[in-house]
C-alpha cells in the first residue's frame, strides 16, 4: 500500500498534467489582435479577388484595332516622304496636301497627312494652294474640317477670313457651326452673335471685307 506522500505526490502530478493539457487547449492558438497576421487560411480567403462581373458595352473602353493594309502603306509613305532629305519642306507639303485632299486614301493617312502638310505650309502656299481645296464641297470629313479651323486661328487675317469663309460655305453641323463663330468674331468684333448672323449676312461680310 502506497504511502500516503506518495500519493499525494502523484495525485499533484496528475493534477498539474491536466491543467496544463486544458491550458493548451483553451489558450494554445493566440487570438487576433488589431493590426495582427491573420492565420494563413483566413488571409488567404480575405485576400482572393472576387470574380469581375460581365461588364456592359457601355462600361467597356474603346476596342483597340489593328492598321489596315492601306492605313500602313499611307503611313509608311508619309514617313518616307518626311525622312527624305532629298525631299524639301516645299516639296513634302505639295506631296502631304495632294494626299490630304484625296478621297480614295485611307482616312487615317489622310488626317496623319494633314497634320504634317499644315506644319510645313507657308503663309504664301496657304493662300495659293490651300484656300482653293477648302472650297471644295465634300472633301474634308468633320474631323479634319476641325484641324484646318485650328489652323486657321494661327494663321494672319487676311489668310484667316478667306479660309474660313472657304470651309464655311463647304461644310454641315457643329463644323458649319464653329467656323461661323470665327468669323463672326473676325467680321463683327468680339461682341459679335454668331448665333444672330445668318449664313447669307456671314457670307456678305466676309466677301464685301477690304482684302
Amino acid at each position: 500500500m502506497l504511502r500516503r506522500p506518495k500519493v499525494l505526490f502523484l495525485a499533484g502530478i496528475l493534477l498539474l498534467a491536466a491543467t496544463g493539457i486544458l491550458f493548451w487547449k483553451n489558450v494554445g492558438i493566440p487570438a487576433s489582435s488589431p493590426g495582427s497576421k491573420l492565420p494563413v487560411g483566413v488571409e488567404k480567403a480575405r485576400s482572393r479577388p472576387s470574380t469581375p462581373s460581365q461588364a456592359s458595352p457601355a462600361q467597356e473602353g474603346p476596342a483597340v484595332r489593328s492598321r489596315t493594309a492601306e492605313e500602313n502603306k499611307d503611313v509608311e509613305t508619309i514617313s518616307g516622304w518626311l525622312a527624305d532629305e532629298s525631299v524639301t519642306p516645299e516639296m513634302a507639303a505639295e506631296k502631304l496636301w495632294s494626299m490630304a485632299s484625296d478621297p480614295s486614301r485611307s482616312v487615317l493617312g489622310r488626317d496623319e497627312a494633314l497634320t504634317h502638310a499644315l506644319n510645313l505650309t507657308d503663309d504664301e502656299t496657304f493662300r495659293s494652294k490651300v484656300i482653293p481645296l477648302l472650297g471644295k464641297r465634300g472633301l474634308w470629313p468633320d474631323a479634319m474640317g476641325e484641324k484646318i479651323l485650328d489652323e486657321l486661328y494661327n494663321r494672319p487675317g487676311e489668310l484667316k477670313i478667306p479660309g474660313a469663309l472657304a470651309l464655311f460655305q463647304n461644310s454641315t453641323g457643329d463644323l458649319h457651326d464653329n467656323v461661323r463663330t470665327l468669323l463672326a468674331f473676325e467680321l463683327g468684333g468680339p461682341g459679335a452673335d454668331a448665333e444672330e448672323m445668318s449664313d447669307a449676312e456671314v457670307i456678305r461680310l466676309a466677301t464685301d471685307r477690304p482684302k
